[in-house]
């Protein structure tokens, strides 16, 4: 994907942040981190990580006190949750792509996986084509069935669900996205 970049004069930084930038960007081996894209990067993060999940009803916590409670809670209570936060990420899409979509929901999945050092992959089923998400929580069985369930709802919106398996560490599901349905008007 090619983006546009804008220059911006008079940004001033701290001494101490410019210096720990410069040494990240010459202590990247792979030659592909110069400081403009580690800034660059770091923005994004922030505002499609931290910023909307402000702004989604989301907090910072230890992993371990999620899972704990997570852990306290019944079936019915953690399908509840599991709506609730599935309407938080539907105004997710809304606020972050003006309208909830299979896309939205994706890089919002992403964007969270990669916030809470979750591992997240999208490939492709080898045997028949059909795209998958798998997402390692390493957070415990109830844990997997809350985000799981969350998932699930948000995919269904706009994917049929071929195959799901939820398991103590990570979620598996193999998704078909819907044909979009052309509506034609007869005048």
């Amino acid at each position: 994907m090619s983006y546009e970049y804008v220059p911006i004069k008079e940004v001033m930084l701290e001494k101490s942040i410019y210096r720990t930038l410069t040494k990240l960007s010459y202590h990247d081996y792979s030659g592909e981190a110069s400081l403009s894209s580690i800034i660059n990067d770091m923005l994004k993060e922030y505002l499609h990580t931290y910023v909307l999940s402000k702004r989604m009803g989301h907090m910072l916590m230890p992993k371990e006190t999620v899972k704990t409670a997570i852990d306290e809670m019944d079936e019915e209570q953690i399908k509840k949750a599991s709506i609730a936060n599935a309407t938080r990420y539907r105004e997710g899409a809304i606020i972050e792509h003006g309208k909830p979509s299979l896309a939205a929901y994706l890089q919002l999945m992403k964007s969270f996986a990669k916030a809470n050092g979750f591992d997240m992959e999208v490939s492709k089923n080898p045997d028949n084509d059909h795209p998958v998400l798998i997402i390692s929580f390493q957070m415990g069985n109830k844990f997997s069935e809350f985000l799981g369930s969350t998932y699930m709802m948000l995919l269904q919106e706009f994917c049929d669900i071929d195959r799901i398996e939820i398991t103590e560490t990570a979620l598996y599901v193999e998704y078909r996205p819907k044909q979009e349905q052309v509506v034609s008007h007869t005048e």
